[in-house]
């Protein structure tokens, strides 16, 4: 998300008034250089008719996790910028982190994570750390940018079985 903290309240106010539950936020970390703008942020948007229950968002440096757990299934959102430092370790271990702190036994909960990875799946950092949790790559093999050529948005979870190539028009 690129809003500040009034924008995304007031996307959240708009979605509830559409029948949505908004969860998520902004980076708390100061904007780029020259940019009002803060860098980053993940949300869920999720059906107020299913049963939900909200999780945690979280941030390290300048990546941004969130996650929902919707019918059951816990569902994070991430994002790791293209900046220096390690994003894309900070991000995983944020995850990490949710997991152990809402005692999700991979083995018996089914997770998936989606997001802003800013890395080529079977090179992620991301992927590598969240494959220890039992997860398993579930991404297009194109790019994920209109004029890119890497695709660096994916998803990875811990049902494949149960996942289907995604499809984008």
């Amino acid at each position: 998300l690129r809003m500040n903290t009034r924008e995304f309240n007031s996307f959240c106010v708009a979605a509830k008034k559409r029948g949505f539950k908004c969860f998520g936020g902004v980076s708390r970390n100061p904007a780029e250089a020259g940019s009002a703008v803060p860098r980053g942020g993940v949300c869920w948007l999720a059906d107020r008719r299913l049963a939900f229950r909200t999780g945690t968002f979280d941030e390290q440096n300048h990546s941004q996790v969130c996650s929902i757990t919707i019918e059951g299934i816990t569902f994070l959102n991430f994002y790791a910028p293209p900046c220096a430092g390690d994003p894309q370790f900070d991000a995983a271990e944020v995850m990490v982190n949710m997991f152990v702190q809402n005692s999700l036994n991979p083995g018996q909960h089914k997770w998936f994570a989606v997001g802003d990875s800013n890395e080529i799946p079977n090179r992620s950092v991301i992927q590598n750390v969240l494959e220890g949790w039992g997860g398993q790559i579930c991404n297009t093999g194109r790019p994920t940018r209109w004029k890119g050529n890497r695709e660096i948005d994916w998803g990875i979870g811990n049902f494949p079985q149960h996942c289907s190539t995604p499809v984008f028009h």
